[in-house]
């Protein structure tokens, strides 16, 4: 395996893009949490229906055994390309990169918004990009014949969601003029 700097030699010398290594420890609790999501997306029907799929059920749809599917659960194996991460692909539409790179429950929830007590407008209104003006009283202290306009400061402020972490994150920077902001 090459270090770092043999890597950066090849990639300059093909014109190549930059390699970020996957990790392994990202990606097994990669592929857990997506078999784990694909059990409960992909619930039974009928009267009896049940929690989640069973892992037996996956198991057979993946085209692995269920003590194969277990041993991976477990973190005790490696997901095969054939047949496990194929019929990934083939059954439930999901590429074999989405399966191991990213947490799907995640990327759908992003895609379809998460769907709690609120509608999604209400708390997914707010996020974005803002220009605030607000009046400040500072520019007054001991000033009382003082124009308006010196009071008048503007600023910039940008609301997101943190999907990873379920929380929002808001970046501002006051004390400016119109035109900067």
């Amino acid at each position: 395996m090459l270090d770092k700097k043999e890597m950066q030699v090849l990639l300059d010398k093909y014109k190549l893009l930059p390699v970020t290594y996957a990790d392994e420890e990202q990606v097994q609790k990669n592929v857990v949490n997506n078999l784990n999501y694909l059990m409960v997306k992909n619930k039974p029907n009928g009267k009896h229906q049940k929690a989640s799929m069973s892992q037996k059920d996956l198991a057979d749809l993946l085209g692995i055994g269920a003590p194969q599917l277990t041993r991976i659960l477990h973190g005790e194996q490696t997901p095969t390309v054939f047949p496990l991460l194929a019929n990934v692909k083939s059954v439930f539409g999901y590429s074999i990169d989405e399966f191991l790179f990213t947490d799907i429950e995640m990327v759908e929830r992003m895609r379809e918004g998460v769907h709690d007590d609120l509608p999604v407008a209400s708390y997914m209104k707010f996020l974005g990009l803002y220009q605030l003006y607000y009046f400040d009283t500072a520019s007054f202290k001991g000033r009382e014949r003082s124009s308006n306009d010196k009071a008048i400061k503007s600023g910039v402020m940008f609301v997101e969601k943190d999907f990873k972490a379920d929380k929002y994150r808001v970046m501002a920077v006051f004390n400016m003029t119109k035109d900067r902001a």
